[in-house]
C-alpha cells in the first residue's frame, strides 16, 4: 500500500476504484454481524483481527479497509478526500478541498508486529473509525470519517476488505504466505 508518486505524495491504491488496474473485486470481504455491507445509521460495529507475520523478507503489505479508509501493517492510513490534520484537529472538509486528492497519516509509532491484535469500533451513525492496537497501546479516532471516504458506488453503506500481498509474487513462497495475514478474532454489532 505504499502508493506514492515520483515527490512522495500518496495515490490511488490498486484496492480502491481509482487503481490501475484495480484489484478490488479479488480481496476479501470481511462479514461483520453476518453481513458483507454495513448499511450506514445503523449502530455501531467492532472489528478484531490479529496480524500474523513471523517474518517479513518478502515486503509483504497488509491492511484493512474499511469503507474506503486503508489502516496497514506499516502504521499508516489512508484515504481519498480526508485531510487528516484538518480531520484530527476536529475541522471540516468543505466541498471544494480536493475530493480527489489521497492522504495519509501515521497511527503507529512503529509498524504491526507478529501477534498483535488491532480493534476497530466503526459507529455508522456518526460516521466515526476508532483504531486501537491493543499490543502496543496506540489509539486513533477519526471523527466524522465515513462522510468524506465512502463507497462512491454506494454512498448508503459500507464493506470491510482485507488486504494482503507482495511486490515480487513470483518470489514469495508459500510457506512465508501462509505466516503473512490477518485473522479475524471478532467481529459484531453493539445492539
Amino acid at each position: 500500500m505504499r502508493n506514492l508518486d515520483k515527490h512522495g505524495k500518496p495515490i490511488a491504491p490498486k484496492w480502491s476504484y481509482d487503481g490501475k488496474p484495480s484489484v478490488r473485486s479479488l480481496l476479501p470481504q470481511i462479514e461483520i454481524n453476518g453481513k458483507k455491507e454495513i448499511k450506514l445509521n445503523t449502530g455501531i460495529y467492532y472489528l478484531t483481527v490479529q496480524y500474523n507475520n513471523e517474518e517479513d523478507m518478502w515486503g509483504v503489505e497488509c491492511g484493512v479497509i474499511i469503507g474506503e479508509i486503508a489502516f496497514d501493517n506499516r502504521g499508516h492510513v489512508l484515504a481519498q478526500g480526508s485531510d487528516w490534520d484538518k480531520l484530527l484537529k476536529g475541522g471540516v472538509i468543505a466541498a471544494g478541498d480536493k475530493p480527489t486528492k489521497w492522504f495519509s497519516t501515521k497511527v503507529s509509532s512503529s509498524p504491526w508486529k507478529d501477534g498483535d491484535r488491532l480493534k476497530f469500533k466503526i459507529d455508522t451513525n456518526d460516521n466515526t473509525i476508532s483504531y486501537h492496537n491493543v499490543s502496543s497501546g496506540e489509539k486513533e479516532t477519526f471523527p466524522n470519517v465515513l462522510q468524506y471516504t465512502n463507497n462512491r458506488t454506494n454512498r448508503e453503506s459500507l464493506q470491510v476488505f482485507a488486504y494482503c500481498g507482495a511486490k515480487n509474487l513470483k518470489e514469495f513462497p508459500t510457506s512465508s504466505a501462509e505466516n503473512n495475514r490477518l485473522s479475524i478474532i471478532d467481529s459484531k454489532k453493539e445492539w
